[in-house]
């Protein structure tokens, strides 16, 4: 069995995170693919920019830099000024190997993106990892919950449609 027991009483799966308590902890949970994705629109947006306001020959390797760098910049982000705010998923950091694989998986999209011979291919490729992503995680019902959780923290009064969905 691949368990691993943390501090907190928490157990996770070592590789791959399929519950919820798993979420942040394991190298891969579903936010792997939302950093995918990440990559991916990273990657294409930088690449576009560079090729058409700067050198075209240097486009590739500026997009890939600076998408790598974004990526750790998200993690140090993500972790310390979102988790400060309690503006994380269910208010913990991630683990290290997490995080690691977090960038890993940035790094992986822009590759994707880097050795795509079709343009055409990789916009695709994006939107249906996006409809995937948002089938899986956005409407959730976890998901809408925590939208809801947050919008009552703050005082304000939930949108019809959460209403509707039952989730109070």
């Amino acid at each position: 069995m691949f368990m691993e027991k943390l501090q907190d009483g928490w157990s996770y799966d070592r590789f791959v995170g399929m519950r919820r308590e798993d979420i942040a902890r394991s190298p891969i949970d579903i936010f792997s693919l939302a950093h995918l994705i990440m990559g991916q629109l990273l990657y294409v947006t930088i690449y576009a920019i560079v090729y058409l306001c700067a050198d075209p020959y240097i486009a590739d390797a500026i997009a890939f830099a600076i998408t790598i760098l974004v990526g750790v910049f998200w993690e140090v982000l993500e972790n310390y000024v979102l988790f400060n705010h309690n503006l994380k998923f269910e208010n913990r950091r991630d683990t290290l190997i997490n995080s690691l694989f977090d960038v890993l998986f940035v790094v992986l999209g822009s590759l994707m993106m880097l050795f795509s011979p079709y343009f055409w291919v990789d916009l695709l490729l994006i939107s249906a990892e996006y409809l995937l992503f948002i089938n899986f995680v956005i409407l959730s019902s976890e998901f809408l919950a925590l939208a809801m959780y947050f919008t009552l923290k703050r005082g304000k009064k939930p949108s019809p449609i959460v209403i509707e969905l039952g989730i109070e």
